[in-house]
């Protein structure tokens, strides 16, 4: 990262939206997801994740103790969003929910350590939902892939005709 005044706050902010779009991503894969329909036997790609956390996990910690080397830090987040990012392009069948929200909320607990972001930011990803009831995203998500489902029903029959539209609206 450059620390010079006129280069160094449009990175940051294009840095921050990288980390949204991660997130933003998560939501929307783990919303396709299901634990139930999920094998449970771990794969290669479920193996490299993993390893990759444990490895990212320890690079970044030794980069902090490292006279607080934030920028090092920072590369080695984007380095396991890429990784997720591989993995999380894969049959959402292959897709272990719990690795995927460990990964976040690792990604999550240091922006949260550097100020990026501010507790409950994102609840549903890291998995910290809100005490003594559903969190937001527990409680739209239902409706959300209703209306993701009628979209996309809408999508397939737009050449139909509107007969069949009116069907799909009723």
């Amino acid at each position: 990262m450059n620390y010079s005044p006129e280069e160094s706050f449009p990175e940051a902010i294009k840095k921050e939206k990288q980390f949204d779009e991660f997130f933003k991503n998560i939501k929307a894969i783990l919303r396709q997801c299901n634990v139930h329909d999920t094998r449970q036997a771990w794969t290669s790609e479920d193996q490299l994740l993993d390893s990759t956390l444990l490895q990212k996990q320890k690079s970044v910690r030794d980069a902090l103790c490292d006279n607080f080397n934030t920028p090092k830090a920072i590369q080695e987040l984007f380095e396991l969003m890429t990784q997720t990012n591989k993995y999380l392009s894969q049959n959402p069948k292959e897709i272990k929910i719990p690795l995927v929200r460990q990964v976040s909320k690792f990604v999550f607990d240091i922006l949260l350590s550097f100020g990026i972001y501010e507790q409950g930011d994102y609840p549903s990803v890291t998995g910290a939902g809100q005490e003594g009831g559903a969190s937001y995203e527990e409680t739209i998500t239902p409706l959300m892939n209703v209306l993701t489902k009628y979209r996309d029903q809408v999508k397939n029959n737009a050449g139909e005709g509107g007969k069949e539209l009116f069907k799909i609206s009723d």
